[in-house]
């Protein structure tokens, strides 16, 4: 699958080991086949293990996660962290609240594309509508 149009790429995975598990191979084709393009894999801390043998145009990055009252600071911190990497796309695979508030207000800098499973359901049904 060739990407077109975008340099940097951050694919949002915060969900649980199995699911993170079952789309790497997926996200390891996509970034072969794509060398140009950079990736940036946001994972929990707890997932970083699994990720061996990185291509190397994908760099990964685990969530700041220091809980309880200090959520919402270790969030804006991320997303200073995010905003400076000066993205073209953000894919959010998981599609949960913490995830979406994340590509939401990392997008509002510039302008991103955000590739939801909302957006995904949504272009599927023009395209039937379409044909």
């Amino acid at each position: 699958m060739r990407v077109t149009g975008v340099q940097k790429v951050l694919i949002i995975q915060a969900g649980s080991l199995s699911r993170v598990a079952l789309s790497l191979p997926l996200i390891y084709a996509v970034a072969y086949a794509n060398p140009e393009v950079r990736f940036t894999l946001l994972v929990k801390p707890s997932i970083s293990a699994i990720l061996v043998d990185l291509p190397t145009n994908i760099e990964a990055m685990t969530l700041l996660n220091y809980g309880g009252k200090h959520k919402v600071r270790s969030m804006s911190r991320l997303i200073r962290l995010l905003r400076q990497q000066d993205l073209d796309a953000i894919v959010d695979v998981e599609n949960s609240a913490y995830s979406r508030l994340l590509s939401f207000f990392t997008a509002l800098w510039y302008s991103t594309q955000r590739v939801t499973k909302r957006t995904i359901k949504y272009k599927r049904e023009k395209l039937k509508q379409s044909v």
